[in-house]
């Protein structure tokens, strides 16, 4: 089935999109993965009307990359022979189970084709119980998660939810001014002051910490030699849990829920490599993506900085483990550090690749993974008339050995996904990374119901 595609004017790249263009290697591709599950199979007919709307409606569904050579940026430009059937690929098993999918999406999670439009998706029929799954790909030169999120959503009834991004306005009764309230107003001015200092002082050593370590902590855990080692795909994604469940222990330990599944994710991670004898990292370096997009702003772009997470792990205790990374978290939603990433990679980009290229990509294997967190629909919805059973969702990994870990809600469950390098020494790396998270999550709940 073929797209009648128009002669418009092509878009140029930004800046960002050109990056994750040439972070990317044969090994560890620069895709962004959604994997839904339903308990129906999908009809046919019905799928490929849901993606001809959406390839209508994004035009970088339907365009390449055309590079322009060195300081010009490449551009978007509209594919000559596109056809659907060479991105929506139907695919049947016989009784297929999770496992069956995720090994599936792991085995084609490959470099997508640079001459076609830079994505593929999947609808894998014949599971257990007459289930399906759909798995969809996307180049990140596409756009950022918020960006994949919201146009993945126009394929399903969540299409039709209006969003109201207008902030309330409160009205407020004007009293006459007193002599006391304007020593109220002057206390209030002075207290403001110092906590503005305080804050400032804060932030500032916090940078220069956060600089500090950029260059001293080094990877040693899953380190991965491409040329040298044999190493497999992995995918997998936990038991959901459920958001009540979570938001009481959000209660519970005073904390964000980001900050509770953050702290929760990383002990599992501890505890697979404690188990394998792997942990040879005293703290563990993650990349936090940061959205630095405007108010409102739901575009399929890429408009995302970053932020280094540094969480110390030679010790197992909860209450430390959550106390660092709530401090931390903390001061990166206040730091300039995703904001200066964004801005000095957007200079970069116009340069050569290979000026810059070896660099950054010394940086990016340094972490120990790349972690996201993405709110999704808190409803059920429906794509092509069926009901989504799982929604998962999977970043690229930052290099040869690092993690690729998502967390997203829906439904009122949360479910974290991880997509590994697996060697001879990290056997089923991913399942057992999302086995631990489920584990920890229940010994935490239990033992916070049973403190009542």
């Amino acid at each position: 089935m073929e797209l009648e595609t128009n002669n418009a004017k092509p878009s140029y790249l930004t800046p960002i999109d050109l990056i994750f263009q040439h972070l990317e290697t044969d090994e560890h591709p620069m895709t962004c993965t959604s994997i839904w599950t339903f308990k129906e199979s999908l009809d046919k007919e019905l799928v490929t009307k849901e993606f001809l709307n959406m390839v209508e409606k994004y035009p970088k569904y339907h365009q390449c990359v055309k590079s322009r050579g060195s300081f010009r940026m490449a551009e978007w430009v509209d594919s000559t022979d596109f056809k659907l059937e060479d991105h929506l690929h139907f695919i049947t098993l016989t009784d297929g189970t999770k496992e069956d999918v995720t090994s599936f999406g792991a085995r084609n999670f490959v470099k997508l084709d640079g001459t076609k439009p830079l994505w593929s998706a999947y609808v894998i029929e014949g599971l257990q119980g007459g289930g399906s799954a759909l798995i969809i790909q996307a180049h990140h030169s596409l756009s950022d998660g918020i960006g994949f999120l919201y146009c993945i959503l126009s394929l399903t009834s969540a299409r039709d939810i209006k969003q109201n991004f207008k902030k309330p306005i409160v009205a407020t009764k004007k009293e006459p001014l007193t002599i006391r309230g304007v020593f109220d107003m002057l206390y209030l001015l002075f207290l403001q002051f110092f906590l503005m200092i305080f804050n400032f002082t804060q932030s500032f050593f916090w940078e220069l910490n956060q600089l500090v370590q950029t260059h001293l902590v080094l990877r040693k855990s899953l380190t991965l030699n491409t040329k040298v080692d044999k190493f497999t795909k992995g995918m997998s994604w936990s038991q959901p849990v459920d958001l009540d469940d979570v938001k009481f222990l959000r209660r519970k330990y005073n904390c964000t829920v980001n900050d509770l599944l953050t702290t929760i994710l990383t002990l599992a991670i501890r505890n697979y490599l404690a188990e394998h004898n792997l942990l040879n990292d005293k703290t563990f370096r993650f990349l936090i993506p940061m959205s630095v997009r405007s108010f409102g702003d739901l575009s399929l772009s890429n408009q995302v900085g970053a932020s280094s997470l540094f969480v110390p792990v030679e010790s197992s205790d909860l209450t430390k483990l959550l106390k660092s990374i709530q401090f931390n978290m903390l001061c990166a939603k206040n730091s300039v550090e995703p904001a200066v990433t964004f801005n000095i990679l957007a200079k970069f980009s116009y340069l050569p690749s290979s000026w810059y290229m070896p660099f950054c990509s010394w940086y990016a294997k340094q972490y120990n993974g790349v972690f996201t967190n993405i709110p999704g629909p808190q409803k059920s919805i429906q794509f092509a008339g069926v009901d989504i059973e799982n929604y998962v969702v999977y970043p690229p990994q930052n290099g040869p050995g690092g993690l690729g870990m998502g967390v997203i809600s829906y439904n009122n469950k949360v479910v974290i996904s991880v997509i590994t390098d697996e060697t001879d020494k990290t056997p089923e790396l991913a399942k057992g990374i999302a086995e631990q998270f489920n584990s920890e999550f229940d010994r935490i709940l239990n033992d916070a119901k049973n403190a009542i």
